[in-house]
């Protein structure tokens, strides 16, 4: 995956529109042919049967409106991985939008389909230095961890689990038995222990210090998590803000 071609993924100066704005009605693993196989073979009152989803991407690659766009003194900024941009689902269905309408704040969804953790604390930090209005909260989603970026000189890549190149593996089988992965989201996990209002989704692991983001339905293509999932996360969140 090139992150220039749309990625999310900040330069030096976020407020810099370093690629076009794109709209598409597919994106990454939501494909026109696996709609149209699961036409074939879904029931006749499946939700996407007659439901068309829009990916819009502002100038810096995200799904949401542009930083400029947004009410800075009244906002949520999201940041996690492709199941927090909503892939597969309608904007009007994420639970980003559904926390936003019913607390009555803007939100930036500073998310990117593929990315680890190296993307989001990068994005985030890059957000924190500067952006002069901070968000009332945080909302962090942790992602898969051994996803990582590399980068040739020329381009920026993501790499996961969903290679099979020999590469990729060994990279992922060596940084797993050096505990590299574990290292990252070490550091990530004191990194938001410094900030404030950060809530922290998981759908790995179940702690006391995180919401957890169950699977109760697929989204469209199927590997995401769908409409009743980001409602009933998005109700926990909204419990959880309304008293923190």
């Amino acid at each position: 995956m090139n992150l220039y071609i749309n990625s999310g993924f900040l330069g030096l100066n976020p407020l810099h529109s370093i690629y076009p704005s794109i709209h598409n009605e597919y994106s990454g693993s939501d494909k026109l042919e696996l709609f149209e196989k699961n036409l074939k073979i879904k029931p006749d009152n499946w939700y996407y049967r007659n439901k068309s989803i829009d990916y819009i991407y502002n100038n810096l690659g995200h799904r949401c409106k542009r930083i400029d766009e947004i009410d800075l003194n009244n906002y949520i900024l999201f940041i996690g991985c492709s199941h927090t941009e909503g892939v597969g689902n309608r904007v009007i269905d994420t639970f980003p939008h559904i926390v936003s309408s019913e607390l009555k704040c803007d939100y930036y969804n500073l998310s990117v389909g593929g990315s680890g953790i190296d993307t989001m604390i990068h994005n985030l930090n890059i957000w924190l230095h500067k952006i002069k209005h901070q968000p009332k909260y945080i909302v962090w989603q942790w992602p898969e961890p051994t996803r990582y970026l590399s980068y040739d000189g020329k381009h920026i890549s993501i790499h996961g689990t969903w290679q099979n190149d020999t590469n990729t593996k060994n990279f992922i089988i060596a940084g797993d038995m050096s505990n590299y992965f574990y290292a990252r989201m070490k550091l990530a996990e004191i990194l938001l222990q410094q900030l404030q209002n950060v809530v922290e989704i998981d759908f790995f692991i179940k702690t006391n210090k995180n919401i957890f983001f169950d699977c109760l339905d697929s989204a469209r293509d199927d590997l995401h998590y769908g409409v009743e999932s980001n409602k009933n996360l998005a109700k926990l969140l909204i419990d959880k803000l309304k008293i923190s």
